[in-house]
């Protein structure tokens, strides 16, 4: 959106308009000064409301929470406040944060945008953004945009000037600045707190109380710095600037019935005339502003370093951790329609107590925070099938655990809702939260700055499992998360969840990475098994679906070949081969074998049978499209049919023929080639395990001289070098 003004014409239209008011008012004896409007008297300070800014500003969204009122007895709810009963009021907006002598030329860090609608700001990033507007003023404290001028959403690395030294600088040093807030989910961090002394009021907790209610100076164990310190596991630490971390600052105005962005202006001036520019000496700055400007509880600059407080709810606890939250740059956790009813985290609710409740963050906001990522399961049930295990709660993290399992992640790409489980465990540092303790909890959540919804809780005694319909778009597909039990009988610590498809229920039924099987194609409908795990076959297609066939298993001791190593060139089509090994100590007939390949999980299947082969241990079998481009050290067995897509995801899988039936035995998912000219995919040398994708393979450049290199004249001369990987071996199977 590029709309172009005349930057002079507009700076001429407002000083034309200036000298038609004075003149008017000279010659008219009976008018006053208080009768024109104060943002058009002349003076200094109109002067400076009337400057063009000299950077671009940074777009930093606000967030404010009101509290409930009863709508017929206009009651205020104690201790709780709430989204419901407010909606008329504005409770997020766009500002523009200043830089460098911008702030001087308004005396404010923060300034609001007149002109642009605020669905202009829908797709910006808090914090990142910034805007430039040609012809824009500042007047009456306020950016003043043109209408139609030209606007550009950029960002802070768009405006580095290499060849201006001093710009170059400052904007270096807001880069850094904000790539310190976008890694601010670690570390230690200083603090900064303000109350104010007014002419008609003050903050109503001295400068002890308040210390003490948020840094614990004064042995409060409940403390902003305390919980963040505690559910971090010591990753990100509020510290005072000092002994104390607050400080006074005195106000010469009233603060009864003021606006409340007018006292936060004025308590920053005061606080920036003692330390300088405040966001550049501290992470974080608190002001507890006296009582007397509304009935909002907070608000925060989003992913940013300002956080505002009325009066006594800067020394309640869910508020200071809520606050800072949207600093840290987390959206609120809500339950539909309600963007605050998620009482299972600090992102919702906020409540009037001083020291609780104790309570961390929804599996959603503690997947964004990465406090935990080492205990973070992210599963794709589409391509990995079922998923079962034990998860802990955030009071029994283990950061030194390489097994455990604090969240689970479910992609959903049709919507970019993924699903976040976890379990809400009502013990120590999490022991008092409101609602859904000792719950397993499912919170759905978009990425970027997105309000996450609880969808359910789950509770063995109660209702076990959430259901989702034609998961991620896909008819009769339907996803189902179960907490059955405790993870041991003589502790509620654990939760067993296992997620799966309702057509193939754990633990009757396991299918995909967990189960050692192959992740059925959309197409087809998986085999229910006696028990789990076991290998799920996939009936031929040439057979009917609803014909019922009996079910062959194999054991866990028969040898079964795998698939090695594939050729996708994508330059040159006829050089594609996959290649089968038998890393096992006896022979296998290959006559009992197919290869099948797929495009994505829903194209038609294409199986070729691999003829009457017996494999020796140690030996290959390859099926390629043209012998001429085949190493001297393979034998080729043409199959002219085989096409390997350049621009999609391909299921390749080896099946083992038993009666009717199509039983997988291995299987992978090869990545687009296009992205891989002259690389084949190949198994890394000391893996065997099956089904794995990308954990066990790996895209690599031919040791030797490339097939595409080499002409079919040295192919048919048998001088073109190997350029196959080592195979791997297995001592552990016998020779039968």
């Amino acid at each position: 959106m590029m709309k172009k003004i005349d930057p002079v014409g507009t700076l001429s239209l407002v000083l034309c308009t200036l000298h038609l008011i004075s003149c008017e008012a000279n010659d008219n004896t009976n008018s006053t000064a208080s009768e024109i409007p104060p943002f058009l008297l002349r003076g200094q300070q109109n002067h400076r409301n009337l400057e063009r800014p000299d950077h671009p500003c940074v777009l930093v969204r606000v967030e404010t929470e009101y509290e409930q009122i009863e709508e017929e007895t206009m009651a205020l709810f104690p201790g709780i406040f709430a989204d419901s009963g407010q909606n008329e009021k504005k409770r997020e907006e766009y500002l523009c944060e200043l830089i460098d002598d911008d702030v001087f030329k308004v005396n404010h860090y923060f300034v609001p945008i007149v002109g642009l609608e605020i669905g202009y700001f829908d797709g910006i990033e808090s914090g990142i953004s910034t805007l430039v507007a040609d012809g824009a003023i500042f007047l009456d404290g306020a950016l003043q945009i043109p209408q139609d001028a030209s606007i550009e959403i950029g960002s802070i690395d768009d405006y580095i000037d290499k060849s201006d030294e001093d710009s170059f600088v400052r904007w270096r040093m807001l880069r850094s600045r904000q790539k310190k807030r976008r890694l601010a989910i670690t570390g230690q961090k200083k603090v900064l707190v303000v109350r104010a002394d007014a002419i008609d009021g003050m903050t109503t907790a001295n400068i002890a109380t308040l210390s003490d209610n948020i840094f614990g100076t004064s042995g409060d164990s409940v403390t902003l710095k305390s919980q963040y310190d505690e559910c971090s596991y010591g990753k990100l630490t509020f510290e005072p600037y000092d002994d104390i971390g607050v400080i006074d600052v005195e106000l010469n105005s009233n603060v009864q019935g003021a606006d409340k962005f007018a006292v936060q202006n004025a308590m920053m001036n005061a606080a920036s005339d003692r330390f300088g520019d405040l966001p550049l000496q501290f992470d974080h700055v608190m002001l507890c502003v006296p009582p007397g400007t509304g009935d909002w509880i907070a608000y925060a600059y989003v992913n940013s370093w300002l956080a505002v407080f009325n009066d006594d709810w800067c020394q309640q606890l869910s508020t200071q951790v809520h606050e800072i939250g949207h600093n840290l740059g987390l959206a609120h956790s809500g339950v539909y329609p309600d963007n605050y009813a998620d009482k299972s985290g600090m992102m919702g609710y906020s409540f009037k107590a001083d020291n609780g409740p104790l309570q961390c963050f929804n599996p959603a906001k503690s997947y964004e925070l990465g406090w935990y990522e080492n205990s973070v399961v992210e599963w794709d049930p589409l391509i990995q099938g079922t998923w079962f295990g034990n998860i802990v709660g955030v009071a029994d993290y283990d950061e030194n655990s390489s097994t455990q399992t604090v969240i689970v992640k479910i992609t959903r790409e049709s919507n970019s809702k993924n699903l976040f489980i976890g379990y809400n465990r009502k013990k120590g540092i999490n022991s008092g939260v409101t609602e859904h303790g000792d719950e397993v909890v499912i919170i759905e959540e978009a990425d970027g700055y997105e309000v996450s919804n609880f969808v359910g809780g789950l509770n063995p005694k109660v209702v076990s499992s959430k259901k989702f319909y034609n998961f991620d778009g896909n008819a009769n597909m339907n996803l189902v998360v179960d907490f059955s039990s405790y993870g041991s009988s003589d502790s509620e610590d654990e939760a067993f969840v296992a997620i799966y498809f309702e057509d193939c229920s754990y633990p009757d039924c396991c299918i995909g990475e967990m189960c050692d099987t192959l992740v059925l194609p959309l197409t087809e409908t998986p085999v229910t098994l006696t028990q789990a795990p076991t290998i799920s076959p996939t009936k031929s297609p040439t057979k009917s679906p609803t014909e019922t066939l009996p079910v062959p298993m194999l054991r866990e001791a028969d040898p079964t070949p795998i698939i090695f190593e594939i050729l996708p060139n994508p330059t040159r089509k006829k050089e594609q081969y996959i290649e089968i090994y038998n890393p096992h100590s006896i022979k296998i007939s290959l006559k009992d074998y197919k290869l099948c390949m797929r495009d994505g999980r829903k194209g038609k299947l294409k199986c070729y049978g691999l003829k009457n082969f017996t494999l020796d241990p140690g030996e290959y079998f390859m099926l390629c499209r043209n012998e001429d481009f085949v190493p001297y050290s393979r034998t080729c067995h043409l199959e002219k049919n085989i096409r390997i897509r350049k621009r999609r995801n391909q299921f390749f899988t080896l099946e083992r023929v038993i009666g009717d039936t199509q039983i997988p035995v291995d299987g992978i998912m090869i990545e687009p080639p296009k992205r891989f000219k002259k690389e084949t995919y190949v198994r890394k040398n000391t893996e065997l395990v099956k089904f794995c994708d990308g954990v066990c393979w790996n895209w690599s450049k031919p040791e030797s001289a490339s097939i595409e290199q080499a002409s079919i004249e040295q192919a048919d001369e048998g001088i073109l070098e190997d350029s196959q990987s080592l195979p791997p071996t297995d001592e552990s199977v016998p020779d039968v």
